[in-house]
């Protein structure tokens, strides 16, 4: 629910068509960054949290 948004909206953006470990792995890395203090997840309602991921994909994606 957290990921997802994120993750499609940044493939679709670098124009690649797969995945890779790098890239999910990132993603759960700034999706726990934005969690606050002592929290696993930020709020699923945290609008902010789908352009982070976006952003993060984006800038690893590569289907190498």
């Amino acid at each position: 629910m957290l990921g997802f948004p994120g993750l499609f909206k940044g493939i679709l953006e670098a124009g690649v068509s797969c995945f890779t470990d790098k890239m999910l792995i990132k993603a759960a890395e700034v999706i726990h960054e934005k969690a606050p203090e002592g929290q696993l997840v930020p709020d699923p309602l945290d609008q902010d949290v789908h352009g982070v991921v976006a952003r993060a994909v984006k800038s690893l994606a590569s289907c190498e």
